[in-house]
């Protein structure tokens, strides 16, 4: 997770879409990058004897998941998306955030759809992106 999220905030930070490619048409968000990086290392931490600085890492994850999902929720933006990067890769008004889409799909057990309606062992829920 580590090694991912690092190397999509390298892309990020060059304006490198292969590095910040899924091998999709979407790419991974800075925002979710740094989240992944953030869990990678509170999952290194486990273990040791820094516990605290893996709590911080976990809420602090836990808090830009949420207030992404607020973002869609709401459909306001808080200003989180681009905090770190620009985001030069998505269409306007969906900069830097992830879609609703692969949110809900987060929850699912199988790799998210790239259309909005096709067929898998467990269906996302149809949203619109």
């Amino acid at each position: 997770m580590v090694v991912l999220g690092t190397a999509a905030l390298v892309g990020w930070a060059l304006q490198s879409r292969s590095l910040t490619d899924l091998g999709t048409a979407s790419s991974l968000k800075a925002n979710t990058a740094l989240c992944l990086v953030a869990l990678g290392i509170a999952v290194l931490l486990m273990g040791t004897e820094r516990q605290r600085l893996r709590t911080v890492l976990e809420v602090a994850a836990a808090v830009v998941a949420t207030a992404t999902i607020l973002e869609h929720a709401r459909a306001r933006s808080l200003g989180i998306d681009e905090l770190l990067f620009d985001d030069r890769f998505s269409p306007i008004g969906a900069a830097g955030r992830a879609s609703e889409a692969r949110i809900s799909c987060s929850f699912s057990r199988h790799p998210c759809p790239t259309s909005k309606y096709r067929q898998a062992t467990k269906p996302c829920l149809p949203m619109t992106v």
